[in-house]
Order: C-alpha cells, then structure tokens, then sequence
C-alpha cells in the first residue's frame, strides 16, 4: 500500500512539475536556419539565437536578422528553462573566422555572446526601428567589446564612427536617411554589400556615389578616400575622420 501510495505521489509531483515548466518556457523548438541555431518560444512568438550552424562559423560577417521564419527575433543568448529564477544566459557565438557583425537595433545582445569568436572585431548598429533622441553621429556608431557586448541600441561605450553609410534617398525616408552603416579601412575596398533596401511602388537600382544617382559605386574597383591624419589641439597627431555616403537609387 505504502509502495503504491508513494509511486502515487512522484506520479502527481512530475506531473506538477511538468506543468510548472511548460507555464514558464513555453513552447521550445530547437532548429538549424540558415547560419544560425535557434530556439522558437511562447507559441512561435519569440525566438532567440543560441549559436551558429556549421555554414555560420565559416562566414566572415554575419547579419542578425529581425525575423526567422516569421517569428521576431528577441534576443542572441539562452533563455533559461524557469525564466523567473533566473536571467537569460549568452549564447555561444564561437566561430575562427567572424570578423563583424550587424546588428538591428531591436535586437538585445547578452553579454559575452560572442566571447569565443576570437577575431570578431566590430559590431555594426542597424537602425531598423525609432531612434529618436539619437542623432546622426550616434546613428553611426560601431562596437568591438565582443566580451562585455550587450545592449538594446546605443546604450555601450563606442568605439568609432562608421565611416560608410547607405542613404535610403527618397522624402519621406527615416533615421535621418541612413539604411545602413559600415566601416573599412581607409584606401580599401568595401567588402560586405548590405541586403537590398525596400520601398513600396519602386525597384531598388543600386548604390550611387550622390543622391542624383549619376554614378554608380563599383564594388569591385572602388575604394575609399585614402587616410587623412592632423595634428589635434594636444598637438597629437590622429587619423581624419572621413565620411563614404551612399546613395539608393529607385526606379
């Protein structure tokens, strides 16, 4: 009696339990898509980045998506089984060959995310969403901590201005015009091409070096301005910051 009354009881404790889990997880769904590891929650309302695939670890730059497969991406990092005991652990972004990564701006990064992907220098800010109260040299912006990296926007220390930006170039244009940012060595060529930007009613039709769209950016003879150095008010000398811009063009 005993013996049944007690196998009664752990019956009635795992099925507690497993109902505990499921209130406080959701529904989880573990997947590879595309170059990066994935868990789906809450139903496939959010959906956060655990890691890279076999095909992410041997790409150079990496672009962090918004949506996959329709689902919001909320954050890179782990979120934890019981989430109200503990707070979301960081993902394990580990790969050799990762040297930059672009982030949208309503994504939140954990910190130390990308401790383990040793020549991961610059993070690239996208703003895809209000970034009101910003202005346009806090638009532009990069990151490099990849240890301590983790914010929603703007909120890190910085590193430097981007010196590429891609202009949506129309009126009614957001972010003070700016799609996209970027930032190479000064004489190099521009290695990495943004995903097409989209607006309704018109075909995207290329990068111009001005907003009359008269000449095409080639990319792969054009470079950018050689460096520029002056000396500075300490009578140090330092590097010109000098400003690439883009622009779309529409037909």
């Amino acid at each position: 009696m005993k013996k049944k009354l007690w196998k009664a009881w752990i019956v009635l404790i795992l099925a507690v339990m497993t109902l505990m889990l499921s209130a406080c997880s959701g529904f989880v769904r573990n997947e590879e898509w595309g170059y990066f590891t994935v868990k789906f929650y809450d139903d496939r309302e959010t959906a956060y980045i655990t890691g890279l695939t076999e095909l992410g670890k041997q790409q150079r730059f990496l672009v962090i998506p918004e949506e996959i497969d329709g689902v919001r991406v909320s954050t890179i990092g782990e979120r934890p089984l019981l989430q109200m005991w503990s707070s979301i652990g960081y993902a394990d972004i580990c790969s050799e060959k990762l040297e930059k990564v672009y982030f949208p701006t309503s994504v939140y990064i954990v910190s130390g995310s990308f401790r383990n992907s040793l020549n991961f220098t610059k993070a690239m800010i996208i703003a895809n969403e209000d970034v009101n109260g910003l202005n346009e040299a806090q638009i532009t912006r990069y990151y490099s901590n990849k240890v301590f990296l983790g914010f929603t926007a703007h909120s890190q220390e910085y590193n430097g201005r981007a010196n590429v930006s891609y202009f949506y170039n129309y009126e009614t244009e957001e972010n003070y015009g700016y799609y996209w940012i970027d930032d190479w060595d000064y004489g190099s060529k521009i290695e990495f091409i943004p995903p097409e930007p989209e607006r309704e009613g018109y075909t995207f039709g290329g990068w111009y070096k001005e907003p009359e769209c008269i000449n095409e950016w080639d990319f792969e003879t054009d470079v950018l301005p050689e460096e520029r150095t002056e000396i500075n008010e300490e009578g140090e000398e330092e590097v010109v910051y000098q400003e690439t811009k883009l622009y779309a063009k529409w037909v």
